[in-house]
């Protein structure tokens, strides 16, 4: 359900960008027309003599050129959102799945490309647009028209005269070529996203007029294929909806969208999902605390579970007597024989957290762990930062933190990403305390606060949405981490 909902969120988006494009471009028509009444407003003070005609003449063909470039530089910013947005359409449901498409870059050659033909499309538009009106003003000259009569004939507003066919034409044009560039930057994504992802394919989804459908496209609503073959619609072949090499009567006011599509998805959305996710750490001795580590990621969610997958063949463990910590020189998690016996799970949800920080192992040096070497040590410093600066904050921070019998001073992974973010400035009952930060400069802080957020986030306990509100920055760059996991 996760994936359809993502699809479903950036099919609407796509249609939020679409409606708002058009409106913007009438708007920009509607202004034009604005300028081409007040011509003939002024021209209906004085005469149609030829010195006159010429300069107003002249005027309307300036503005006609102006607005050809406004309305150039509109649709590229344009279709530069819709080719964003189909570039969504793929990734936000794999991602959905557990699947980040790290590593792969959608180039815009095409997108260049399919701006100079929309480019050339306006400006054709605009040049018709142009010797429309001209005409009409010469006809209406020649016949003794009035400017009055004259600007009827025009349109004396946007939905009449030759203005009306001028404006839905260039809505037509920007629906169209919104389209079609979101269509294109879906498939390109897709095949990109058919290398890294087995039994991917696409399927074609009918949004079309309800009142008017292509029965051809209707009747492939549902119809999916491997995704570098092409649909089959009504006899026609078709890569996507509004395929540029598609006859016109297939792309022009077509609102279908194609998707992408896993047979997986398919079973989970029904509730028949085959494979349930189960954490398995064989490499760990001892059955309790194999027991205790499955049991501390088995509701995580896919872009945890997704990570667990991939680094708990290598995990390395054992109990201590001592404090459940994660030994760096010998890649090992130990955790206390306490928390086992009480069935604390969280001890190793934090330490398999800085095991993934230290990239499942294979680095020894702390300086060399994602939390330290990257933006997210930049982040936490940016955080406590404003806390120290801001003292409203600072002591909002503490009365949440340090109530003695609010939810957050009980809650260790809140309370001990608050100590690591602020040193201590804003602590409930969980942290680091004495000289451990100072003892570890530079990586004491950020290393702590990544296996708090992995923990928390693995085990999807209360505070997630405060620390999305209060620490946003730091949520993000996790949340970065995560993702090229």
């Amino acid at each position: 359900m996760r994936v359809t909902k993502a699809i479903e969120k950036a099919l609407k988006e796509k249609d939020r960008g679409i409606i708002s494009g058009v409106k913007s471009m009438r708007s920009i028509m509607k202004d034009l027309h604005g300028q081409v009444m007040a011509e003939l407003g002024k021209a209906a003070l004085g005469t149609w003599d030829s010195y006159h005609l010429r300069q107003f003449l002249d005027s309307i063909e300036f503005q006609m050129a102006n607005y050809t470039g406004v309305a150039k530089t509109e649709m590229s910013g344009l279709l530069d959102r819709a080719w964003a947005t189909g570039k969504d359409l793929v990734d936000k449901p794999l991602l959905a799945a557990g699947i980040q498409m790290g590593g792969y870059h959608l180039g815009t050659s095409v997108l260049d490309q399919l701006k100079e033909y929309s480019s050339d499309y306006l400006g054709n538009m605009f040049g018709d647009a142009w010797h429309q009106v001209k005409g009409e003003i010469s006809l209406g000259i020649v016949g003794g028209k009035t400017p009055q009569e004259v600007a009827k004939a025009i349109g004396e507003n946007m939905d009449s005269g030759r203005f009306r066919n001028i404006a839905r034409r260039a809505e037509t044009i920007t629906q169209t070529e919104m389209g079609t560039v979101f269509s294109v930057a879906t498939q390109k994504r897709m095949e990109q996203a058919a290398e890294k992802v087995e039994g991917l394919e696409k399927e074609w989804k009918h949004v079309g007029h309800p009142m008017v459908p292509r029965l051809s496209h209707l009747a492939a609503d549902g119809q999916h294929v491997p995704v570098d073959k092409p649909f089959v619609i009504g006899g026609v072949k078709m890569m996507f909806p509004r395929d540029p090499g598609a006859p016109i009567g297939e792309i022009i006011h077509c609102g279908c969208d194609h998707v992408p599509y896993h047979a997986l998805w398919e079973r989970q959305a029904k509730g028949e999902e085959t494979r349930p996710y189960e954490p398995k750490f064989d490499g760990i001795k001892g059955r309790d605390l194999r027991v205790n580590a499955e049991d501390a990621m088995k509701d995580a969610p896919p872009e945890i579970a997704r990570i667990v997958e991939r680094y708990a063949p290598d995990v390395k463990a054992r109990r201590t007597s001592g404090g459940s910590h994660y030994d760096f020189t010998k890649k090992t998690i130990l955790i206390s024989s306490d928390a086992v016996m009480d069935g604390n799970t969280r001890s190793f949800a934090h330490e398999f957290g800085h095991f993934v920080d230290m990239d499942g192992g294979r680095e020894i040096r702390p300086d060399r762990a994602f939390s330290v070497r990257g933006p997210f040590a930049d982040a936490l410093r940016a955080e406590r930062n404003e806390i120290v600066a801001d003292k409203a904050k600072l002591a909002r921070l503490q009365g949440d933190i340090n109530n003695m019998t609010g939810q957050w001073n009980r809650n260790p992974g809140l309370s001990d990403l608050f100590g690591a973010v602020t040193n201590n400035m804003v602590v409930g009952r969980f942290g680091h305390w004495g000289g451990y930060y100072a003892d570890r400069p530079g990586w004491g802080a950020p290393m702590q606060a990544f296996a708090n957020l992995f923990a928390m986030a693995a085990q999807k306990t209360d505070g997630l949405e405060y620390i999305q509100k209060e620490l946003p920055r730091l949520w993000a760059e996790f949340q970065v981490i995560i993702n090229g996991l």
